[in-house]
């Protein structure tokens, strides 16, 4: 359908919330690096394009336009695009949680964490798709995180720690991802590998981006620990 620059275009337009000029579209395709041709190059993949769109039943006179120095993408009303259906998900599942609707914030989270998965025009290098690769790692760990939360205020705490994990490889440098970990592993009482997990992320963040040595973790870790422990010795009382 067009081939790669047809996919480009596809992409690019998609992503606009309306018409964008020729200039846009022909900056997009080729980054700086315009050809001579570069109108016919433009004014034949735009009519493979439309052919392609035909050809999967769709008009493709009017989905994609061309007039007045610009061009759009008109998709039926049913048609969704990933990358802005990943975003309502994230917004909402994080309001969501917010007010504590966790089936509302697993819901929306899984859907945006599952779309923030997928790679964007691979193996296709330009400054705007690296943008939007950015933001979609954005969403990723955004909807790794409520999942995370939203799984440890259920009590799901096997799923909470598996989803920590996929969220510390996400983020290896965040201190949320950490926390969360940790905070998977007491959960199941491994307090061994809540300080283990405490500790790898303090030498992480020393050896790769020389970060000193920050309490604040270990300070959280320990009156957790201590909390929970508290919380045991007054259940062993209570049923003794």
């Amino acid at each position: 359908m067009g081939g790669v620059l047809g996919r480009i275009i596809l992409v690019r337009l998609s992503l606009a919330s309306g018409p964008i000029s020729r200039d846009a579209l022909i900056d997009a395709l080729w980054d700086g690096e315009v050809p001579s041709s570069t109108e016919s190059v433009l004014n034949a993949t735009c009519s493979r394009l439309r052919k392609g769109l035909s050809s999967i039943g769709l008009d493709g006179k009017r989905v994609l336009l061309s007039s007045g120095g610009s061009a759009e993408l008109v998709w039926p009303s049913d048609a969704r695009v990933d990358v802005r259906t990943a975003m309502r998900a994230i917004e909402d599942a994080e309001l969501a949680l917010k007010n504590i609707d966790l089936d509302t914030a697993l819901r929306r989270a899984t859907i945006a964490y599952t779309i923030s998965q997928r790679d964007i025009l691979p193996g296709i290098n330009r400054v705007w798709i690296d943008d939007t690769r950015d933001n979609l790692r954005d969403i990723l760990e955004r909807s790794l995180n409520v999942l995370a939360d939203a799984l440890h205020l259920r009590r799901d705490d096997p799923s909470s720690l598996m989803i920590a994990k996929k969220l510390s490889r996400v983020a290896p440098y965040s201190p949320q991802a950490a926390q969360k970990l940790a905070r998977a592993h007491c959960a199941l009482d491994d307090f061994p590998a809540a300080r283990l997990t405490i500790q790898t992320y303090q030498e992480r963040v020393s050896r790769d981006l020389g970060i000193g040595d920050d309490s604040q973790l270990s300070d959280w870790l320990s009156q957790k620990l201590s909390t929970l422990l508290g919380e045991r010795f007054q259940r062993i009382v209570r049923g003794g």
